[in-house]
């Protein structure tokens, strides 16, 4: 009886194992495709932070943050940041 259930428990956990590889062979694939879907489709429209005339339409702080970026592609999101973000807590 014991050796049964030993061999039971034994090929359950090996059919574990190979569920848990197949499905995050799968993920990792998920997440590859979705990351590079994105990035082609950002590349694609060819989007650009706006500049001149269209800064002039946001507030001044709104415009001082923006103007490093000002004609910049907007195609990926894992650029550095030139300046560190600051929080203000309303109070």
């Amino acid at each position: 009886m014991r050796a049964a259930f030993d061999k039971l428990i034994s090929e359950a956990g090996l059919l574990l194992a190979v569920v848990f590889v197949l499905v995050g062979g799968l993920l990792a694939y998920a997440h590859n495709y979705i990351g590079n879907g994105l990035n082609d489709q950002r590349s694609t429209h060819d989007i650009t932070m706006p500049e001149g005339a269209a800064l002039e339409k946001f507030p001044t702080a709104d415009q001082d943050a923006l103007k490093p970026y000002a004609s910049s592609p907007m195609d990926t999101g894992r650029r550095p940041r030139r300046t560190p973000i600051t929080t203000s807590r309303r109070t």
